[in-house]
């Protein structure tokens, strides 16, 4: 069977959720690819010999215009897009990942463009009958509420997978200087280290509204007031939390919609941000960090839950939704709405039994997900007899 992929999100060189689910069940389904022809289609080209490189000058149009047009000269027999906007004209078996429907609960997260644009996708992929996959029952049970006609398509919960090599426990326990650059040019911008083991809360995604900043922000503010500028209160030091180190907390990432509402909040002196680090860098951020703090508003998956579970870091997160469904009974779970009750989750972990309950406890849940689970199953799919 002739599977064709559009890679265009997968390849790009700065990725968020969405790209790195791209670039991640790609990589897995090409090693399981050997009964079955793999067929990439890319924007950028230099990717594996599978590869399709469909070249187009202009910035915006290549689904619409230029995958339409290799889709009606030479159709693949399935077609997979791991994001779920869809071209126009695709082969008669499609099949997509929805990775949640935010813009519709919330769609004063969101600009008017990109809501159309969203819209849109929903709309073709309910218009073309395609096969839909969710990450979590949470995304498939929101489908079918807000849209009633998606009860007669097929959808399958294929959850996100994680890289076990890469997101696992280091021997090193000290935080090396971090170094992150813009693109303005190639000019270093900045440094961030000096960053203790254990001195540190973190929160790792994109700095906007629905991940919930300023509550966290406040949150943090509360509990460094409540408990002393220094982790754990007392003169004692802490065999996990060094309670000689002002606490900390580190946000990695760019901002998003809603930044300039709460940008002034992290002018706090024991607040750092890091626009951007490498994955072995983010390892290390993970399992030197008192908790990763990830209580966030929506989420189709939430995949830092499961990045710092599998490299010994234990997580507060949100009630109910996809990251309880995600977090089973590993995290400390919080009220989002509440400041109260995310400052009370930070102070869950300056006791060290219960971090490390928690971080025991996350590390075993981390392991039943697996990237190579999610491309077996995404295989299954599409290459299923109609």
């Amino acid at each position: 069977m002739r599977v064709g992929i559009d890679f265009s999100r997968g390849e790009m060189e700065h990725r968020t959720g969405v790209e790195w689910y791209s670039y991640n069940i790609v990589k897995h389904l090409l090693d399981l690819g050997a009964e079955h022809e793999i067929i990439l289609y890319s924007r950028r080209g230099g990717n594996p010999a599978s590869t399709v490189h469909l070249r187009w000058p202009f910035r915006f149009g290549w689904t619409q215009f230029r995958l339409s047009l290799e889709m009606l000269l030479h159709p693949p027999d399935v077609l997979f897009v791991p994001s779920h906007i869809l071209p126009p004209i695709t082969p008669k078996r499609v099949v997509t990942m929805a990775h949640d429907v935010a813009f519709r609960r919330h769609p004063e997260w969101y600009s008017q463009k990109q809501i159309r644009v969203l819209e849109l996708g929903i709309r073709r992929i309910i218009k073309k009958r395609a096969v839909v996959l969710v990450p979590t029952e949470f995304v498939k049970q929101e489908l079918l509420a807000l849209y009633p006609v998606m009860r007669d398509l097929d959808i399958h919960v294929v959850h996100h997978g994680i890289d076990q090599k890469i997101f696992t426990p280091r021997d090193a326990v000290v935080v090396p200087p971090l170094l992150y650059k813009e693109r303005v040019g190639e000019r270093w911008l900045g440094e961030v280290s000096s960053l203790s083991s254990g001195s540190y809360f973190l929160f790792v995604g994109r700095l906007e509204h629905k991940k919930n900043i300023s509550r966290i922000v406040d949150a943090f503010v509360e509990f460094v007031g409540a408990s002393s500028p220094k982790v754990g209160g007392g003169g004692e030091r802490s065999g996990v939390i060094d309670s000689d180190v002002e606490t900390g907390l580190v946000l990695v990432g760019n901002p998003g919609h809603g930044y300039e509402e709460f940008a002034n909040k992290l002018n706090h002196p024991n607040i750092r941000v890091i626009p951007s680090v490498l994955q072995e860098e983010l390892v290390v951020l993970y399992q030197n960090a008192i908790a990763l703090v990830f209580p966030t508003l929506y989420e189709g998956c939430g995949m830092p839950i499961l990045e710092a579970m599998a490299c010994g870091c234990p997580v507060i997160t949100s009630k109910g939704g996809a990251h309880q469904e995600v977090a089973g009974d590993s995290a400390v779970f919080v009220d989002s709405e509440s400041v109260g009750e995310i400052a009370r989750g930070l102070r869950v972990f300056l006791d060290d039994e219960s971090r490390i309950e928690f971080i025991q406890k996350g590390y075993t849940r981390a392991q039943e997900f697996s990237w190579d689970g999610s491309a077996r199953k995404t295989m299954d799919t599409l290459t299923k007899e109609i």
